[in-house]
């Protein structure tokens, strides 16, 4: 939400206001915002339907910019209530984004549109284990929650002894998939699109890894590839896809190919670096919702680097002649100094988060 308010904030005479579920939100505490509101409620649910159209009835906005997957998938289910007030922009309809979502039964699609992904298992705990079928696969192999995000709860295994071991333990999630492990790198590829038509994307292959296995990479580097751009031009179509969605690929570099991993339907961790690259999607959102249409955007093929990855990185460039950051103007440091409120906000809330699990 935070990088999501940093690229509307770019542009000029956006008044944006910003609800949150939390009081304490580091966002709370940014220049970028003109209003901060918050409520309670837990579940997405029709009295959190409730608080949002209140709060837009007293604040009149022209659009309601949802960011993150429930609140989407809360808005695009009450979308005519919603339009009586403000505007929308596009948004997947609920049934296409459990199906994208939902990392087992995306595969049918793929499957059925011919579309690249890495062998896949799917385990229930209603039902034994597919043993015969988990033997055979070609390992190592990653053990992944249905529909976790950012790589969390993503655990690898070498062998079938110890991933048997983890499926049969109590700790596991109640509903996962086994995949194959792809050796090569990271790809993702982000798109606004209207039904099923892509009106916007970027591509970017991962360049440096994340503090943690599995993380999200710290430093990306856009690219244009024909192959990536087909795959998720005839997966967007099969979905009838509308709004945002961020599609995690990986070259899979013995096959020459890139796998498709899984559908994150909503606003992305990186959708400042696009930003970077020349296209700005929260706006180009906001121009949808108020249908002023636009020709495909072009990017440029440059690099981002993450605001907190980019003092290690430097240190390399002018010590070890490193030249993953070749410009300060890649980096997400040009959005966070002069915005320094949301980041210092963090660090308590992470100290609490810690005690509190504690």
């Amino acid at each position: 939400s935070l990088k999501a308010l940093r690229c509307l904030a770019l542009i000029p005479n956006f008044k944006i206001t910003v609800l949150s579920q939390h009081q304490w939100d580091p966002i709370r505490f940014s220049r970028r915002h003109s209003g901060f509101y918050y409520h309670n409620r837990a579940e997405f649910d029709e009295f959190r339907l409730e608080f949002i159209m209140a709060l837009a009835k007293k604040l009149k906005p022209d659009i309601i910019l949802p960011i993150e997957h429930q609140t989407i998938h809360l808005l695009s289910a009450h979308r005519a209530e919603i339009e009586k007030i403000a505007a929308l922009p596009p948004l997947a309809s609920p049934e296409a984004m459990d199906l994208a979502g939902n990392k087992w039964t995306l595969t049918d699609v793929l499957k059925k549109e011919n579309i690249p992904f890495p062998t896949t298992v799917f385990i229930d705990e209603h039902t034994p284990l597919p043993e015969q079928e988990l033997k055979q696969l070609t390992y190592p192999v990653l053990a992944k929650p249905l529909s976790s995000a950012g790589g969390s709860g993503i655990v690898f295994f070498d062998n079938y002894p110890d991933l048997h071991a983890f499926l049969v333990g109590k700790d596991r999630p109640h509903k996962v998939i086994v995949q194959a492990f792809i050796q090569g790198h990271d790809v993702g590829c982000s798109v606004l699109c209207v039904n099923g038509k892509i009106k916007a994307y970027t591509i970017q292959r991962g360049l440096t890894p994340g503090k943690k296995r599995f993380q999200p990479p710290t430093t990306v580097e856009f690219i244009q590839d024909a192959e990536i751009y087909a795959n998720v031009e005839k997966m967007m179509r099969a979905l009838n896809w509308s709004g945002v969605a961020n599609i995690d690929l990986r070259y899979d570099q013995a096959k020459n190919i890139h796998q498709v991993l899984e559908i994150n339907p909503r606003f992305w961790a990186s959708v400042l670096a696009s930003v970077v690259a020349g296209i700005n999607f929260p706006f180009l959102a906001c121009q949808l919702a108020l249908k002023k249409d636009f020709e495909m955007p072009t990017y440029q093929l440059v690099r981002y680097t993450k605001p907190e990855a980019v003092v290690g990185l430097l240190l390399k460039k002018y010590l070890q002649g490193d030249d993953t950051v070749r410009t300060i103007k890649e980096t997400g440091l040009l959005y966070t100094i002069p915005d320094l409120g949301p980041e210092i906000a963090k660090y308590p809330r992470k100290i609490l988060e810690q005690l509190t699990d504690r």
